[in-house]
């Protein structure tokens, strides 16, 4: 019966409470709580009048309930002092109420496929308020409100906007709404809930509960997702069953894909999971003029991705912080032992059938330096301090409290007491313009205690030609990492066949632990945009 609608809509008309926001409660326990001193008996028939009769305005409710309950007729003074009594009780709790599963969501992936409208019992003043504070108004054509009702209110969209009845449908959930549509001759989808099973139990037209099963009623075209990430996909793992379970088309390249590789396919997705693929604004415009929605970076560092430009198309950006901290902290000690111990060259000799041993370093005692203390630098200095390290801490964004002060760690005000003090420097800060090469020429001529620099997250951290400089200078004993400036390596990379270089291609959350992890996470995230959380 629906299987054309999708194509056929042009303009949504919402009610709001109960289709937008479930906060039908609220309004119902407000009503009743103005007419308790009346008596139990009058507070009931306020109560089930008002479930009988949702999306009437509240004027005209006060005024039916004072003169058939209580003989009182109202003047215009005293029915402004009951709705104003209303509107002080219910505007904070309707704002904290929950919305109505996906429909925040649903406004804000398809605002620019169809005009939409909300038509409120609510006053125009408040409901306009309230859309303002939501941070919704901007992706409606128009709000309207009481005094005017919703047949009215319907009338004058339907004439402003030429809206033709079959391309328009209004999403309700009273009867007032099923009127102003049959009457407006638009198409009706109910939203079910507690409180109108009764009055409808007679309806066979369009039914949803939440905007998912709305969208597929609708028969709306599956959301397109590509997924970039080669750890991602080349991993298994529960990722791949949950991936499945989504209701999207999926489609798979093999990033990390450079600014042209995705901008000529960015256009055909409404989100993608992504590795390190190049989002420039460029990129970021195309997926907006189409229909991107959401970029759900799988990982964490976010500065391939041009986030000023995201945020002015309005393109939610996520990641997944927090989750690699144990597989990358982990990752640090296995480069810092494989070259301390001459693991990676006397694995080589060995299988030449050479005996020729090295003289390897322990790390108990010495002194590490560890650069950012997020989630990865705080397991590092954890492991660090199983290992016998003295740690030291340099974070010009955290707050020193008591619990820090409670750590074995030493945490200081400047970058050079890390820098001339540690045998390891280890970095853990994001990349960004106070990071950049934030490891140059100028840095590594001051070092004194010619220390080994690791760096597991970004390699824009360093200056590499400063590395190589440093290390042919011995002024650092070695560099060990686990990111290139350019990823997959290039035949044209510096670091390639330095002494005292140890490089691994950017594996260090690479486990099946935190593949699985960081997928379900970055899967999590674009559901939580895309539909509702789940």
């Amino acid at each position: 019966m629906y299987i054309n609608m999708y194509k056929k809509l042009k303009n949504i008309i919402f009610d709001f409470d109960g289709v937008i926001l479930d906060s039908l409660d609220v309004k119902t326990k407000a009503f009743v709580s103005i007419y308790e001193s009346y008596g139990s008996d009058i507070a009931d028939k306020v109560r089930s009048y008002h479930i009988n009769n949702g999306g009437v305005s509240r004027y005209e409710k006060f005024k039916f309930w004072h003169k058939n309950y209580l003989n009182i007729e109202l003047n215009e003074d005293e029915l402004s002092r009951l709705a104003n009594k209303f509107s002080n009780l219910v505007i904070d709790k309707v704002l904290l109420s929950k919305e109505v599963k996906g429909s925040i969501n649903f406004i804000k992936n398809y605002h620019k496929n169809f005009n939409f409208f909300i038509v409120s019992g609510t006053p125009h003043n408040e409901i306009n308020k309230i859309a303002d504070k939501l941070n919704i108004s901007k992706y409606f054509n128009e709000i309207l409100g009481s005094p005017k009702n919703k047949i009215e209110c319907c009338n004058v969209l339907k004439e402003k906007y030429l809206l033709e009845p079959e391309s328009t449908i209004f999403l309700g959930d009273a009867m007032s709404d099923f009127k102003a549509a049959r009457y407006n001759e638009f198409h009706f989808a109910l939203r079910l809930s507690d409180y109108n099973l009764e009055i409808f139990k007679d309806f066979e037209g369009i039914k949803f509960d939440n905007f998912k099963s709305l969208k597929s009623t609708l028969c709306f075209p599956k959301f397109k997702v590509l997924v970039t990430s080669t750890s991602f996909q080349d991993t298994p793992g529960n990722h791949h069953k949950l991936l499945k379970k989504q209701d999207w088309v999926i489609d798979f390249l093999r990033g990390p894909l450079d600014e042209n590789e995705i901008f000529d396919v960015i256009d055909q997705y409404d989100a993608v999971i992504c590795g390190d693929d190049k989002y420039s604004f460029k990129v970021i415009e195309k997926g907006f003029n189409s229909k991107l929605k959401v970029i759900s970076k799988y990982g964490v560092g976010l500065d391939k991705i041009d986030l000023k430009a995201a945020n002015s198309f309005n393109i939610p950006v996520t990641n997944c912080p927090g989750i690699n901290q144990n597989s990358v902290a982990e990752h640090v000690f296995a480069l810092l032992l494989s070259f301390e111990k001459n693991i990676h060259t006397q694995f080589n000799s060995v299988q030449k059938y050479s005996w020729k041993r090295e003289i390897g370093n322990e790390v108990f005692n010495k002194t590490i330096g560890i650069v950012g203390f997020g989630a990865i630098g705080r397991r590092v200095a954890e492991i660090s301090n199983a290992f016998g390290l003295r740690v030291l801490v340099f974070d010009p964004y955290i707050k020193i409290d008591d619990n820090f002060n409670k750590l074995n760690y030493l945490f200081v005000d400047d970058l050079d007491d890390v820098l001339l003090e540690s045998d390891y420097i280890t970095l853990h800060t994001p990349l960004n313009s106070e990071t950049n090469n934030m490891i140059n020429d100028t840095i590594i001529n001051s070092l004194n205690k010619r220390p080994i620099i690791i760096n597991t997250a970004r390699s824009g951290l360093v200056d590499t030609k400063s590395i190589i400089h440093g290390i042919n200078s011995k002024k650092i004993s070695g560099y060990l990492c686990d990111v290139l400036d350019e990823e997959p390596i290039s035949e044209n990379e510096l670091l390639v066949g330095v002494d005292k270089v140890l490089i691994t291609p950017h594996v260090g959350s690479r486990t099946y632990e935190n593949v699985e992890k960081q997928a379900e996470k970055a899967i999590i995230n674009l559901v939580e945009l895309l539909d509702f959380k789940i």
